[in-house]
């Protein structure tokens, strides 16, 4: 299964509803195909000045086993709460991750603390991309 965003159903599907629809890839291990299940909204990774890109997000379960294409060795989360503070969502984000994989390394980074840091938005998203690897962005 997978969710795409909005920008891959423009390009590839026509604007079309996705959901259903199967998206076939070939990868050193052979073919993959995964039925499109959800649409989520486009997002700017980068900067906000560049084109949003057409992307697909696979769950982590999907890539165990021998068919399976090689896991990322990095990925970025963000979650939003209007309910918790986002220090208190620590223990349960890691605990509900920790049941699906429980060898990932985990590294948490408030945002708002990455916003105050950076001058500009785009200068934020710059900023998380390089995963605030050091104190000053």
């Amino acid at each position: 299964m997978a969710l795409v965003n909005e920008a891959f159903a423009r390009k590839f599907l026509n604007g079309n509803d996705p959901l259903g629809h199967t998206i076939r890839a070939t990868r050193s291990t052979g073919p993959i195909a995964r039925e499109i299940v959800g649409v989520v909204a486009d997002a700017a990774y980068r900067t906000v000045r560049e084109p949003i890109l057409p992307t697909v997000y696979v769950p982590l379960a999907q890539y165990d086993g021998d068919s399976a294409p090689a896991a990322p060795s990095e990925l970025t989360l963000s979650i939003r709460s209007r309910s918790h503070a986002p220090a208190a969502l620590t223990k349960s984000v890691a605990a509900a991750i920790g049941e699906i994989h429980p060898t990932l390394a985990l590294t948490f980074h408030p945002l708002d603390i990455a916003w105050m840091r950076c001058s500009s938005r785009s200068a934020f998203l710059r900023c998380w991309q390089h995963r605030l690897a050091s104190s000053r962005c």
